[in-house]
C-alpha cells in the first residue's frame, strides 16, 4: 500500500549545492508513494561546468530510491536557461536505469536564467497540478481538480475504470469546469481516475489518483416474520445489521384498530405480541441518536395460516 501522494516541483540551483550533497535516503522510500516530481535544473551560464555536473548527480541521487511509473512516482526534468528546455516529461521513464541514464547525458544550456519562463512550462507540464476526491459512497465519487487555467486549457478528459481490468469510462468537461460526480459505481471497489488537461497545442498532461468506492450499506433492518403462537398472540421477529443503532420503535394494531408502540434494546430481535387479530399490521423502525429511521412493516392475513 502507498504511504502517501506527491506533487512537486524540486529547483535546484548552484548555490544549494555548494555545501555536502550526500543523501541518505532509506530503503523504505521504495514503492512508498504515488505523484509526481519536475526538477527544475539551473542550466544557464551563471552555473560552473562542475557545479552543474554536482547538481545532475544531486539529483540523480535524491531519485533513485524511487519506483518510477503510472502508479508510483513519474519524473520529469526541466532545465532553466534563456529559453527553457523540457529535458523529458513525466512519462518517459519507468525505470531507474533509464532514468539515471538520462541524467548522466544531460548538456548544459549556457545562457539567461529565465526562471519566469521555466516556471510557465512547468505549470503546463504538471497541469492539473492537483487532484482530489470526495463525497465517496457506494456508488458515487466526486472528482476535483485544479487549479483551473482557462486562457491554456481548451477542455478536460476524465477516465476513470475499475482496477484492474474495468472498462474504462471517458467523460469530456468544459475548461471552466474544475470537479465532476463519478456515478454508477461499483460498492468497495478501487478506481483508477486520470484527469487530462487538453491544452490549445493538442498536447495533454494528465494526473491520476486511486479512489475507493464505499462497501453497501447493509439495511438496518431485514426479513421481518410474524409466527403465530396461539390464537391473538404471535411472536415478531427481525434480523439488525447496522451498528450505532439505539434500539428499536415496534409498532402494531390491537383491536378496533388502536395502535400501540414500544420502544425495545438495541439486542432485541424479536417480542411477542398479545391481543392481536388477523388483517393487524406490524412495523418495526431502527431508532439513532437523531431519530427514527425507515422500517419495515409486514401484515397479518384474514385467514387460517393467516401471518404473511
Amino acid at each position: 500500500m502507498k504511504g502517501f501522494s506527491l506533487r512537486c516541483l524540486v529547483l535546484i540551483w548552484a548555490m544549494l549545492q555548494r555545501s555536502d550533497m550526500q543523501v541518505a535516503v532509506p530503503a523504505t522510500v521504495l514503492n512508498c508513494c504515488e505523484g509526481d516530481i519536475l526538477i527544475l535544473l539551473d542550466s544557464s551560464g551563471s552555473v560552473s561546468n562542475y557545479e552543474f555536473s554536482r547538481m545532475l548527480f544531486f539529483a540523480a541521487d535524491i531519485l533513485r530510491p524511487f519506483s518510477l511509473g503510472r502508479g508510483h512516482v513519474r519524473v520529469g526534468l526541466l532545465q532553466v536557461g534563456t529559453k527553457p528546455n523540457l529535458e523529458f516529461g513525466l512519462d518517459v521513464h519507468s525505470t531507474q536505469q533509464s532514468l539515471q541514464k538520462s541524467m548522466r547525458s544531460v548538456s548544459q544550456l549556457k545562457g539567461d536564467t529565465n526562471t519566469e519562463a521555466a516556471l510557465r512550462v512547468a505549470w503546463h507540464v504538471l497541469s492539473p497540478t492537483v487532484v482530489s476526491v470526495s463525497d465517496s459512497s457506494p456508488h458515487q465519487i466526486r472528482v476535483s481538480w485544479g487549479p483551473l487555467q482557462p486562457n491554456r486549457v481548451q477542455r478536460y478528459v476524465v477516465e476513470y475504470g475499475a482496477i484492474p481490468s474495468g472498462r474504462v469510462q471517458t467523460m469530456t468537461l468544459q475548461r471552466q469546469q474544475n470537479s465532476t460526480l463519478l456515478t454508477g459505481l461499483e460498492p468497495g471497489t478501487q478506481y483508477l481516475v486520470t484527469v487530462s488537461a487538453v491544452h490549445a497545442d493538442g498536447k495533454e498532461r494528465a494526473m491520476s489518483v486511486r479512489a475507493c468506492t464505499q462497501e453497501a450499506a447493509l439495511p438496518a433492518l431485514a426479513d421481518l416474520q410474524l409466527t403465530q403462537v396461539q390464537h391473538q398472540e404471535v411472536q415478531v421477529a427481525w434480523h439488525g445489521h447496522q451498528e450505532g443503532l439505539m434500539g428499536y420503535w415496534l409498532s402494531w394494531e390491537r383491536q378496533n384498530s388502536y395502535t400501540s408502540s414500544v420502544y425495545l434494546h438495541p439486542n432485541s430481535h424479536s417480542t411477542r405480541l398479545t391481543h392481536f387479530t388477523p388483517g393487524s399490521r406490524v412495523c418495526v423502525s431502527p431508532v439513532y441518536s437523531s431519530g427514527r429511521g425507515d422500517g419495515i412493516c409486514c401484515t397479518a392475513e384474514r385467514h387460517t395460516g393467516w401471518l404473511n
